[in-house]
């Protein structure tokens, strides 16, 4: 996130400090589980961690329980099934972004 120069980069200087708790939040979720990167997945688990996150209010105000969508992660991520991260993410009209972008 930041340039070889130790600089914050624009995107960077965006990040509310909420937002950075909780990429940080992901990072040690990651760590914990052994995993050398930071995926989705973590970000979401941290994300239902905090009972204050807009998004984890409106899940449980849908009636689901966001710690069990949690354990649900977390049971995939242990499964055998599991991946490790690709190459592919994809934008919201389902494209591929490519690692030179």
């Amino acid at each position: 996130m930041r340039t070889d120069t130790g600089t914050m980069t624009n995107a960077e200087a965006r990040y509310t400090p909420r937002l950075k708790a909780l990429l940080e939040a992901a990072d040690e979720i990651a760590t914990a589980a052994g995993h050398t990167y930071t995926g989705a997945e973590h970000v979401a688990l941290a994300m239902l961690r905090d009972p204050a996150a807009i998004p984890t209010r409106e899940i449980a105000t849908m009636g689901l329980n966001p710690d069990a969508i949690a354990e649900q992660i977390e049971t995939v991520m242990a499964s055998d099934g599991y991946r490790t991260p690709s190459n592919q993410a994809r934008r919201l009209d389902g494209s591929v972004v490519t690692a030179t972008e």
